[in-house]
């Protein structure tokens, strides 16, 4: 090579002229042929390259193989644990199957024995005890009439000894199994004991002061025996005391009649006496506030016939003095004179009733007959007659001749009737012991 600048010969690879300095240019010529330290490093890096490639790929091999084979493992340990899972559960109904074998519990005793060999078919045990159970169930006696009956009779004995010492729940307990194997088993005697029991728990709650409970607990003592006029009355007092005091502060008009009522078949029951007397203050003191004195005057007179009260009887004396002092007012045109008492003006269709007669009879009950009239007297078949005392009521349909009937009534109170079908005016009439109330409805004209 030569030096550009001086043209001497410069040898090798020298990178400035040794005769004039010049820096010399070495990119060209054969150097370009000879590998540079850049190349030898590029080739160096590619075959790294290469051996890291395989290393990875010889690493993911490793790792794949190892995944197969731990899964593999996975599989195996899993099957060996549910097998073994398996035979535990299976010997845990095998103990299951003796002991219900040991009680003669021959066929819960089969089932787990079953469910055994579902598990391990090749149990031998449960195969050998699953015969014998099956052989058990095979030779068991069938019920026979013998059998029953000694089974009902066993159910009746728990029910004599719940009854006798007063446990009410324990008697209506075994009667229920009674009843559930055989109803017919000495009836009459099981419904008699069930009587008392239902009686004595309304008496119960009666004490309580739970009357609603009371109530439906005679509800079921009458359902055995219809006819019993004892737990009939019971029952009516108590339901007529429940009527009544729903409508103390709502409306003393109607709780005053309704405790009357009450009061005039049993003055002592419950505290009626006590509500009767309050209930005709009320009124009393609702007229006072009114003005209308001579009301006033009549409830608390009215209250003090029942008990003497030092405070009413002064309120007494003052509404009397103000009746007396005020001025008799004046009736208007139409309307009736004060002292006078004029029915019911019935419009024409409507019927109303009226008391015929009463008659006599031999068995001591108490009826209630009559017939429903048209204008010209002849009898209205099929006419629906409603009879009610308190909450209990019933109807009666007439027959060709217009004639109803309702017989063998329990209670000597005021009944209530009136025509279902036909519009008519309610009539009240008093039970009597011993006697037929006729009353007729007929048609106004």
């Amino acid at each position: 090579m030569q030096c550009p600048q001086c043209a001497h010969t410069v040898g090798g690879r020298a990178l400035f002229c040794p005769n004039c300095g010049q820096r010399l240019d070495t990119s060209s010529g054969d150097s370009e042929s000879l590998p540079t330290p850049l190349d030898a490093s590029s080739g160096a890096q590619e075959g790294k390259g290469c051996r890291r490639s395989l290393l990875v790929i010889l690493v993911a091999i490793v790792v794949v193989l190892a995944i197969v084979g731990l899964g593999a493992a996975g599989i195996y340990f899993g099957l060996r644990d549910r097998s073994q899972t398996e035979r535990q559960v299976a010997e845990e109904h095998y103990a299951k199957g003796l002991t219900y074998l040991a009680d003669e519990q021959y066929e819960l005793a089969q089932a787990e024995f079953e469910l055994v060999l579902q598990l391990q078919p090749d149990h031998e045990n449960a195969q050998i005890k699953l015969g014998e159970t099956q052989g058990h169930l095979q030779v068991q006696p069938t019920a026979t009439p013998v059998l029953q009956k000694e089974t009902a009779a066993v159910f009746y004995a728990d029910v004599e000894t719940a009854y006798a010492s007063g446990d009410w729940e324990g008697v209506l307990q075994a009667a229920d199994k009674l009843i559930a194997h055989d109803p017919d088993y000495r009836r009459g005697d099981l419904d008699g004991m069930l009587f008392q029991v239902f009686v004595a728990q309304a008496q119960e709650m009666l004490a309580a002061g739970r009357l609603e409970e009371a109530i439906r607990l005679y509800d079921r003592a009458l359902l055995l025996q219809p006819d019993n006029a004892t737990a009939q009355h019971a029952r009516n007092l108590a339901a007529g005391y429940v009527e009544a005091t729903a409508f103390v502060n709502a409306d003393w008009v109607k709780a005053a009649e309704a405790f009357q009522t009450l009061y005039e078949i049993d003055p002592d029951y419950r505290d009626v006496r006590q509500r009767l007397v309050a209930a005709h203050v009320a009124l009393g003191d609702q007229a006072v506030d009114d003005e209308r004195w001579c009301e006033a005057a009549e409830a608390y007179t009215a209250s003090l016939a029942i008990q003497q009260d030092e405070d009413v009887r002064e309120r007494n004396q003052a509404a009397m003095v103000a009746c007396q002092e005020a001025p008799t007012p004046t009736p208007e045109p139409g309307e009736p004179t004060p002292g006078v008492t004029v029915g019911p003006q019935v419009p024409s269709g409507s019927f109303s009733g009226r008391l015929v007669e009463r008659t006599g009879i031999d068995s001591g009950k108490m009826y209630v007959r009559g017939k429903v009239l048209d204008k010209d007297g002849g009898g209205i078949q099929g006419t629906q007659v409603k009879i009610q005392a308190w909450d209990w009521s019933a109807i009666a349909v007439t027959d060709g001749n217009g004639q109803y009937s309702f017989d063998g009534l329990s209670n000597p109170v005021t009944y209530t009737l009136s025509l279902v079908t036909l519009s008519s005016y309610p009539f009240d009439v008093e039970g009597q012991w011993g006697k037929i109330s006729w009353v007729d409805f007929t048609e106004a004209k």
